[in-house]
């Protein structure tokens, strides 16, 4: 049984490892993620945030939850927006964050195929802050 961690882990601060076996390191926990997105009503959640070292993170497009493993962002617009965020590993705690309106992507699905997507407005936030979280990057202040 996984869980979120607290926000005063070190954990949280740690760049997080390549995927290099996604049967044995992502199928295992993706239905428990799915799980605490869905009972906590969020866009996205990294496996950092839940005690896993590896470079994964569930985010919802259109109404989709998907997996993207060992994501990079190929492409940032210049466009920017700054809005407000939240992370589930310091619930109530919400920062204005600049972010690119869009963004190209890629990364590898669980069936180890690679996938290109562009993503604008609340995807593209969203594939930005959980990449931010694979990079031991948070929104929040250490504590």
């Amino acid at each position: 049984m996984i869980d979120l961690l607290p926000s005063n882990d070190p954990f949280l601060r740690e760049v997080a490892e390549d995927v290099t076996d996604i049967q044995l390191q992502v199928e295992p926990v993706i239905e428990e993620m799915k799980f605490i997105m869905m009972r906590n009503r969020v866009c996205g959640l990294a496996a950092p945030q839940v005690g896993i070292p590896m470079r994964f993170f569930l985010y919802k497009h259109n109404g989709v939850t998907r997996v993207a493993i060992n994501p990079v962002v190929t492409h940032r617009s210049m466009d920017t927006a700054i809005d407000r965020e939240g992370s589930l590993s310091k619930r109530g705690y919400v920062v204005r964050v600049r972010r690119s309106r869009k963004i190209d992507v890629e990364h590898m699905t669980l069936d180890g195929n690679r996938a290109k997507h562009s993503f604008k407005s609340i995807t593209a936030r969203c594939f930005q802050h959980e990449l931010d979280h694979l990079n031991g990057i948070c929104i929040f202040p250490p504590e």
